[in-house]
Parts: C-alpha cells; structure tokens; sequence
C-alpha cells in the first residue's frame, strides 16, 4: 500500500523520480532523496545514499517545478530560469561536466515548462512558441536534426505540430525518445523508434517529432516509458490509449501476450481518465469522479499498490488504500 515520503505530507506541488533517486517540490523548496551518485541529489555529495529527503543546495524557495532524469534534476524557478544538477551532459550548463549543486542553463529565459527524458531535458519558452532540449542526441530525440553526440547547451528543437506553430502544453520524455502535446492538442514524438515508441506506424527513427497516430487534435496529456518503450496519452474525452513494445505489462488492453503495437489502442475502462504515468512494467492512472489511482501491469515488489507481489495484470486495477501508521 502506499507509504508517506518522510515530511512531504503536505505542502508538494510537483514530484519527479529518476532511475534511484526522487526529487519534489515542497513549500517552494527543492528536497531530493536516494542514491546520491554523480551530484544528481543537488545537496553536495556525491556518493552513498539519503533515506529522507534533503534540502537542494540554495533551492529553498521559489521552484516551480521539478524534473529527474536517469541520473541528472532540473527545477523550474520562478524567475522562468533553469537550473540543474549531476551527471555530465544532462545540466544544459555549456560544459560536459558534473554538479553536486545546482547550475544553471546557459542562454534559457521565459520557460514555462520543463520535462526530462532518461537522457535528456526539454524546456518550453512560450514566449517565442519555441522548445529547447539539451542532452543526449544520438538518435534524435531532442528534434533538431542531429543524431549523434550530446547536447551540453539548449539546442532547438522543430515545431512540434503540424502547422509549425503552437506552444507546449504537455511533455513526456522516454528510452531515447521525446513526445510533446502542443496548446491545439496534437501529439508528436521524436528519436529512438525500433519499438514502435513514436507512434506513427514505424518502425523508423526520427530526428524531428512526428504525429502520433490515431489521437487527433483532442490530447490532454503523455506520458512514456524509461525501458519497455511503452507511451499512453488521455485524450479531452477521457479515454486513455497506449502504444509501443510491451510483454503484456504496460498497456492496460488486456493483452498478456508479447506484442508490438506501432498505433495507439484504447485501455480497458469507461472513459474518465484524467492523468497517466508509466513506469519500466507498469502503468497507473488517476480516474474517476473521486480521482482514483488504478494500475496494471507487472505486479512483483509490489509495484501495483494492490496488495499483490506476483503477476501479471494486463487490465487496470485499483489502488488499496489503507491507514498510514
């Protein structure tokens, strides 16, 4: 069952969660907790590991937002900066170098939103209709054409829609690979493709985002998966889909059968979803009148929050709730 973070139960406004480590926004503060290797905590130390969250080195007002990466954090500040910290080639700071405290990113002003891939961060300056994306390149997911090396500056990435125009209003960030949900509600993706992640019906990278096929000018919000390559929109009308490469985990279709699919299908349940995430093998989902969390997928260590360690549940299932002692 669910279990409070240690002196967050109350106060968070945005959460973030890397391949070992958390990050949260709490009171305007920046607190992050977990393995603290290459910087990526933000509190100076780079080795060992924080069991309850740790105040960011001078992050403690006036964040945002806050994004993790596999081994990197950024936080949205309220001056429209960014600022981040860890691993070399993620911290868009002009250099491939690491931080154990937070720096900023270099030629970055008026951003309105921030989200992080594995590999990479992309910001959204509204201002201009424009999104920047810094970090790793090599298949072409930050969508500026180029597919190799990395990206230790704000590199621009093509429109992500297909007029040209149009701001962000949405990110999601994958296994090398990037999806973005644009103000007219159009979903495009970019980069890695093998596993049918990018949703247009191939198998075939892309250096410059693409239409999702199937959702139409009507999405609201994506998400996308670190590893199995598997990526769910909720639509305006309530109706969850999914897409990708997936063993029966993650898709929500009731198929617990390996297979690959290059287009978005529906997941089972009435159309009230409101918000999505994936994770590496599973899937949860807030819906319903009284914002419900139901997930699917692989249940082992307990993953699913339904009492259960053991499985495979390719259907949604409700979260149990029990009192926190």
């Amino acid at each position: 069952m669910p279990q409070f973070v240690t002196g967050l139960t109350s106060g968070v406004t945005s959460i973030c969660t890397g391949i070992s480590h958390s990050c949260a926004v709490h009171n305007g503060a920046a607190k992050c907790w977990g393995a603290a290797f290459d910087g990526r905590l933000g509190n100076g130390v780079q080795a060992g590991s924080f069991l309850t969250p740790a105040n960011v080195v001078g992050l403690s007002s006036g964040v945002v937002d806050i994004t993790c990466g596999a081994s990197f954090t950024c936080a949205l500040l309220q001056n429209q900066t960014v600022m981040c910290w860890g691993a070399a080639g993620y911290l868009g700071r002009g250099a491939y170098t690491q931080a154990s405290t937070p720096v900023p990113v270099v030629n970055l002003v008026n951003v309105d939103r921030i989200f992080s891939s594995r590999y990479a961060t992309c910001a959204a300056v509204n201002s201009s209709s424009t999104t920047y994306c810094w970090g790793e390149q090599f298949y072409g997911q930050l969508g500026d054409g180029v597919t190799a090396g990395v990206a230790n500056s704000p590199t621009k990435m093509a429109p992500l829609d297909f007029a040209g125009t149009g701001t962000v209003a949405s990110f999601g960030g994958g296994f090398y690979f990037n999806c973005g949900v644009n103000s007219t509600e159009w979903a495009n993706c970019v980069g890695y493709n093998s596993g049918g992640g990018l949703g247009d019906g191939t198998i075939s990278n892309s250096a410059v985002p693409v239409p999702v096929i199937g959702l139409g000018n009507q999405v609201k919000q994506i998400a996308n998966s670190w590893r199995t390559r598997v990526n769910c929109a909720v639509l305006t009308t309530g109706e969850a889909k999914c897409w990708g490469t997936f063993s029966g985990c993650c898709i929500g279709n009731g198929t617990s059968t390996a297979v690959t699919s290059l287009t978005p299908v529906s997941v089972i349940g009435p159309d009230d979803y409101k918000f999505i995430g994936v994770g590496d093998f599973h899937t949860c989902a807030v819906r319903g009148p009284n914002n419900e969390v139901w997930c699917w997928g692989i249940a082992n260590n307990g993953r699913l929050g339904n009492n259960v360690t053991s499985g495979n549940f390719a259907a949604p299932q409700p979260v149990v709730y029990g009192e926190i002692l």
